[in-house]
């Protein structure tokens, strides 16, 4: 599929099933889920993933363009995906072919659902500021 059809899909899905519950989304865990269904219902979820995994291997200007749509309509929605999105793009530039082979290719439809998550990092420095030895 062009890249150009994958963002008037997006843009389709995200003003008519996306805008009218764009509150919703913020609230219930459920209609969240089944938005980012959706995306992958439409083979959305898999745009930084190398066409060799099913991906659109879209490039940086498209992307952004992509995820400046997402955000316009949901940011629930948008950060949910990037999550998603972000997972697949570092999973992609892993040596592990066998992790590759084993998620990539579900991932654009949403079959294989990743995220990433991070924490900060502790200092003895701020725990003593905050909370003493």
């Amino acid at each position: 599929m062009q890249t150009s059809s994958l963002l008037e899909i997006a843009d389709i899905y995200l003003r008519e099933t996306i805008a009218p519950i764009a509150n919703q989304l913020d609230e219930d865990a459920e209609a969240l889920r089944s938005a980012l269904q959706g995306l992958g219902d439409l083979n959305l979820l898999g745009l930084r993933i190398p066409k060799a995994y099913h991906g659109a291997e879209l490039d940086n200007p498209l992307f952004d363009q992509f995820q400046e749509q997402t955000a316009r309509f949901s940011e629930a929605l948008a950060f949910l995906q990037t999550q998603h999105q972000s997972a697949g793009e570092i999973l992609s530039k892993s040596e592990n072919e066998a992790l590759k082979q084993a998620y990539l290719p579900q991932m654009g439809t949403g079959e294989n659902l990743v995220g990433i998550g991070f924490s900060h990092l502790r200092r003895q420095q701020f725990y003593r500021r905050h909370w003493g030895e």
